[in-house]
This record gives structure tokens, C-alpha cells and sequence, in this order.
């Protein structure tokens, strides 16, 4: 893969911002997870960053009924949770913990149900990473991805309690 310039990754910015616009956010959400989750697909670091801040902006705007605890988006969830600890690239490392906070913010409720069924070494990180970011001191703050349009409020409370599987 080559590097592209300013210009052409302003208009791949462009063209991300009509699809997220034109269609339906959980249809978009689904085809990501199938995406993440297909076994003959091998994405680059830089697509694995592009691709998580993409679902980063598309998570700020979709509604937490979008996201349920179903067995392609639990796989594509807990592939996103193992890419918390790629040895190869702090921003694939940085965008996996920002979805895996965003998804927590989504929907609380679903998002823990979720986790208490995966395998305790996801459950682990994703643990790991939630307890980071609920900390008062504002160690887990993240930054908005480059593709989110505008963050809408979540009504979650979110507690160490609502986090913790079991």
C-alpha cells in the first residue's frame, strides 16, 4: 500500500462522509462487523486505524439499539478487543480502545452482557481499558475521531459496578 496524498485522502474523507450520510447507521455497523470478522480478509495497520475511526464516528450517531449482544458482533467485538494489544502499532492500539470505551458509552447494559460471554483474557483487556477510562483523574479521555460529524450525549451512567462482568 502506498501513501496517499492530502488531496485524495480529503476526498476519501468526502465520499466516508455521503456513504455514513446516505445510509441506514446499524446497516453500516453490520457490514463493518462482517467486515472485521471475515476470515479471508487480512487489513493493514493503516486500514485497521481507518477503519476504527471510522466506527468510531459511526458510533457517535448511532442510537444504543443498534448495538446487541449478537454472536457476528460479540466475534467483531472481541477481535477489536485483542487489537487493544497489537504489537505493531500504538494508533490500531489507541482507535481499539476508543471504540471499546465508544461501544461501552453506546450501551452500557448490552455492552456488559456482551462482555460477560466472551472468553476471560477479552473480557480481561476490555476490563482493563473501562476501569482506565472511568477513572476520575481523566487518564481515559480520548479524542473524538476524525470522522465523527458530532458526538451526541449518552444518557448511561456509567460505573464501575455496570462494567464488571459477574
Amino acid at each position: 500500500a502506498t501513501d496517499l496524498r492530502p488531496t485524495a485522502l480529503a476526498k476519501i474523507a468526502k465520499v466516508l462522509d455521503i456513504i455514513r450520510d446516505s445510509y441506514p447507521y446499524d446497516y453500516q455497523f453490520q457490514i463493518i462487523t462482517k467486515f472485521i470478522t471475515d476470515s479471508t480478509q487480512t487489513p493493514s495497520l493503516k486500514m485497521k486505524v481507518s477503519l476504527l475511526q471510522y466506527l468510531r464516528g459511526l458510533i457517535s450517531l448511532m442510537d444504543p439499539a443498534d448495538f446487541s449482544n449478537q454472536a457476528p458482533i460479540r466475534l467483531a467485538v472481541s477481535r477489536i478487543i485483542t487489537w487493544i494489544s497489537e504489537p505493531k502499532s500504538a494508533e490500531v492500539r489507541k482507535e481499539s480502545v476508543a471504540v471499546v470505551i465508544d461501544l461501552f458509552g453506546l450501551n452500557t447494559p448490552e455492552f456488559s452482557s456482551m462482555l460477560s460471554s466472551l472468553p476471560n483474557s477479552i473480557q480481561e483487556a476490555a476490563t482493563k481499558v473501562l476501569q482506565g477510562h472511568l477513572k476520575p483523574t481523566g487518564a481515559g479521555i480520548t479524542t473524538p475521531s476524525p470522522y465523527a460529524k458530532e458526538l451526541k450525549p449518552r444518557g448511561e451512567s456509567m460505573t464501575p459496578s455496570t462494567v464488571l462482568p459477574g
